[in-house]
């Protein structure tokens, strides 16, 4: 007994984490089903990487590295199946879930972050069963502003440490979503510059810490590329190709992220109406409430039970924290948040009682990643919606609100999440995948396919007969081409690639990558060509002849459409047509309509000259 009470408390916890995570995801794990283009693309650049090829250097990729470096290492252990990267998966939720436990033990005591593991655990918002970029990038988001919540109680040489620490977790973001990590060092640094100046907290021994941290682990990621020969490449893709081939471009990008695509929405009112106007008043309303308080703990009531978790919860239950205003609240409110902590610290602890370094890590930080995510596709496309959910929910723990009450907020949050996974449960579908990652309901994924990429898992039906037909057409060992987003069929038909372009979706290769890719297609053309017979997503079919104009495709990058378009156009008459799979499967072909990866519209040509 007394050999058990001297194990630390944050030990047991992660041990019974990893243990209710595994048992009760477990069971998923089979029937998770495996769609071929997005949720499969660290298992496949994970699988080049396990037989040797080294990401940029040898194949194209547009995000950092650290996915395909962990899910290459998960396949090392698990064999290289699918599978496997879903144990990856399970990893890296486990780790974000234990992050946050440490993060909220020490700003609303063990209880608390106790209750709230039910939410990390089991609501799929948190995190899904996938192995992903966005999910490392959020780890070392929430990892940093842990470390800025111990240096704000440390002094001394302790707190340079732990700012160290904190600017070292900060720099590998990198690792996984450059774009996140560039905004993050922008909100950081601006934020802990201005507050050395105003000698708020950071003096410019604490500021230099923060910085020898992050430079620390900067380095260390360009040394492990440099050791592999892929920093050059590395750097050309990551930070000139990325921001070209989207025409994510300066003030108006800056715009789109601050006002969560108000500004550039196509239809303004509604824009300004629901993305920037409603939220800004409702946090216009909490501050002068907060203002008008006559104690901090009124202040925080006000402020945590009725609007910011209370509108999180709402959107938990209804299934809509996204892209709507329930995700602008948060945005708009981790905004004002920081401002204060930057420029008016002392109104936002008699407002909120939050101190203003942990205000920085764990609502600026969250924040920057939105920023990051809503810049890379113009126009309110996309938004991180885990950083915004949890960086609201722990500045309001972070506050002055009595313990009981921040006990109740996290069993909201758990409750959500249970009902959430019962109601996925109740309808037959798979509560820890991502919709665009699961084959329909649970009892659809029934059949076992042969296929050594897909051993342990059961898939749908028309999947495996899809697959089947495909493996009967392109032979083991051949070369072959895939003009779509399904990079995983190179590893399930087990042939070769003869260029570096694995998907050609629009918005992954540069230019150059694609002229590159065309040039490779022409001088060594491979054996299969698998190509979408219609158009999907900017890319338009090869069997169009648009005499180089794209007009037609909306694209923000032309210049690599029309080089891959034309490329297979210059060399289709080198081949005979196999057939379209809906042709040849049409009540199979019925429901890979409905998916996300569409292969119904695959056309295979075999190369006769």
């Amino acid at each position: 007994m007394v050999a058990w009470r001297r194990i630390p408390i944050d030990v047991i916890a992660l041990v019974a984490l990893a243990a209710v995570i595994l048992a009760t995801h477990a069971p998923f794990v089979a029937t998770h089903g495996a769609c071929f283009n997005d949720p499969a693309w660290y298992f496949h650049f994970g699988h080049r990487t396990l037989a040797g090829d080294i990401p940029y250097r040898d194949y194209v990729f547009q995000v950092g590295p650290l996915p395909i470096f962990v899910d290459a290492g998960f396949q090392a252990v698990f064999g290289s199946t699918y599978v496997a990267s879903l144990y990856a998966g399970l990893c890296v939720k486990i780790l974000r879930a234990f992050v946050i436990w440490m993060i909220v033990r020490r700003i609303a005591g063990p209880r608390a972050a106790a209750v709230l593991m039910g939410f990390c655990a089991f609501d799929p918002l948190f995190a899904f069963m996938n192995n992903w970029s966005t999910s490392w990038a959020l780890l070392f988001t929430t990892l940093s502003g842990l470390f800025l919540v111990l240096a704000s109680r440390a002094t001394g040489r302790r707190a340079l440490v732990q700012l160290a620490l904190a600017g070292c977790a900060a720099a590998l973001v990198m690792s996984a979503r450059q774009s996140a990590a560039v905004v993050i060092a922008v909100v950081l640094f601006g934020g802990a510059t201005v507050m050395c100046a105003r000698k708020e907290y950071f003096t410019w021994s604490r500021l230099a810490a923060l910085a020898g941290g992050y430079a620390l682990g900067l380095l260390a990621l360009a040394g492990v590329l440099a050791a592999l020969g892929a920093l050059g490449p590395a750097i050309q893709q990551l930070f000139l190709d990325a921001p070209a081939k989207k025409s994510v471009h300066g003030l108006t990008a800056v715009l789109d992220a601050l006002s969560g695509g108000a500004l550039v929405h196509p239809s303004k009112l509604t824009g300004f109406l629901l993305y920037l106007i409603c939220p800004v008043l409702a946090c216009a309303g909490v501050v002068y409430l907060a203002s008008r308080a006559v104690t901090t703990t009124t202040t925080t009531t006000t402020l945590v039970m009725l609007v910011l978790p209370g509108a999180i919860v709402v959107g938990l239950l209804t299934r809509h924290a996204g892209l709507d205003p329930i995700t602008d609240l948060p945005r708009t409110f981790l905004t004002v948040v920081t401002a204060l902590a930057v420029l008016a610290p002392a109104r936002l602890r008699a407002w909120f009682g939050i101190e203003p370094l942990i205000a920085l890590g764990l609502g600026g930080l969250p924040l920057a990643s939105e920023w990051a995510l809503e810049m890379s596709f113009p126009g309110r496309g996309w938004s991180d919606v885990w950083a915004l959910v949890m960086g609201g929910l722990l500045v309001s723990l972070a506050s002055a609100l009595a313990p009981r009450l921040k006990l109740a907020i996290c069993g909201a949050f758990a409750c959500a999440a249970l009902v959430h996974t019962t109601a996925e449960l109740a309808v037959d579908h798979n509560p820890f995948v991502k919709r665009e990652s699961a084959d329909g309901k649970l009892a659809t994924n029934r059949v076992r396919s042969p296929n050594p990429i897909l051993r342990g898992l059961t898939i749908t039906p028309w999947r495996a007969s899809i697959l089947a037909w495909l493996e009967a057409r392109v032979p083991t060992g051949s070369t072959c081409f895939v003009y779509a987003n399904l990079p995983l069929l190179y590893d399930l038909l087990a042939c070769e690639n003869p260029t570096r372009l694995d998907t050609t979706i629009a918005d992954f290769p540069s230019g150059e990558d694609a002229e590159a890719a065309a040039a490779a297609l022409y001088d060594q053309p491979p054996d299969y060509l698998l190509v979408y017979d219609r158009g999907m997503w900017m890319s338009p079919p090869i069997s169009l002849d648009l005499d180089g104009k794209l007009e037609r495709y909306a694209s923000w990058n032309p210049r690599a459409s029309r080089a891959i378009h034309q490329g297979l156009r210059a060399i289709i008459d080198r081949y005979e047509d196999l057939g379209l799979v809906a042709d040849a499967l049409p009540a199979a072909a019925q429901d890979a309509r409905q998916h996300w990866d569409v292969i119904d519209a695959l056309r295979v040509y075999r190369r006769v000259r």
